[in-house]
């Protein structure tokens, strides 16, 4: 092949765009409420970590490991160049249970100013863990039924790795639900058998990666949710 000769470079034959300066770069992302957390949850305040984070026109992109469209929530402004934070949607928000997901996920940055080409950083990961409800959280002792309620929605391919962890004891679903309705949470059915007197913390796995079954308490230390744990009398 001959090729054809170069008329312009770019339009009205500017040359090609260049950025002057290193773009944004990520080191961490976590939950803003402390750094013990192992992983985030809807509705949870994220502390971004890095450089070049004070960029105009920066956006955060989400991407799941299991596929799907990538998410960009609006980050509030900078602190400085090195810290960002941005918050994830309510787990009560019905968008947000159908769009995102449990499981982890890819987070960049991308800095996108007006009339040049964008600028990608590094990808940093971040777990995203289930927020559930248990019903009863009070039953006498024996076999015990529970329904989860499960937010995010779950994906059809994770079905088969989901787990109950009562206590110490590895229980699988019954039955698990995900209706066609996308505002409504997908919804599991376990029987607990033998359930013995005592207080039980609650925690879905879903992935491999479980519901935090803690909360923070007043003082900073941290508790078990009582929303999360079944009382065996």
């Amino acid at each position: 092949r001959a090729p054809l000769p170069v008329l312009r470079r770019g339009p009205g034959d500017r040359g090609p765009d260049a950025l002057a300066g290193a773009g944004p770069a990520l080191t961490r992302v976590r939950p803003a409420a402390s750094d013990l957390l192992p992983a985030a949850r809807l509705g949870d305040e994220l502390l971004l970590l890095g450089s070049g984070l004070g960029l105009a026109d920066t956006q955060v992109r989400f991407e799941h490991g299991r596929g799907g469209p990538p998410l960009s929530p609006a980050p509030t402004p900078p602190d400085g160049p090195t810290t960002m934070r941005l918050r994830l949607p309510p787990s009560t928000e019905s968008d947000a249970i159908a769009d995102w997901r449990v499981g982890m996920y890819s987070v960049r940055l991308i800095t996108a100013p007006a009339g040049l080409p964008a600028a990608l950083s590094n990808a940093v990961a971040l777990p995203l863990s289930p927020s559930i409800t248990v019903d009863p959280l009070a039953a006498p002792a024996g076999d015990v039924a529970l329904t989860v309620g499960c937010r995010p929605r779950l994906l059809p391919e994770q079905a088969a790795g989901v787990r109950l962890l009562f206590g110490g004891r590895d229980v699988v679903p019954d039955s698990i639900d995900t209706p066609d309705d996308p505002t409504l949470p997908t919804r599991l059915a376990f029987t607990v058998t033998g359930a013995t007197t005592g207080n039980h913390p609650v925690r879905l796995r879903v992935d491999g990666l479980d519901s935090l079954p803690a909360r923070i308490a007043a003082d900073g230390t941290f508790e078990f949710d009582p929303q999360q744990t079944v009382v065996i009398a």
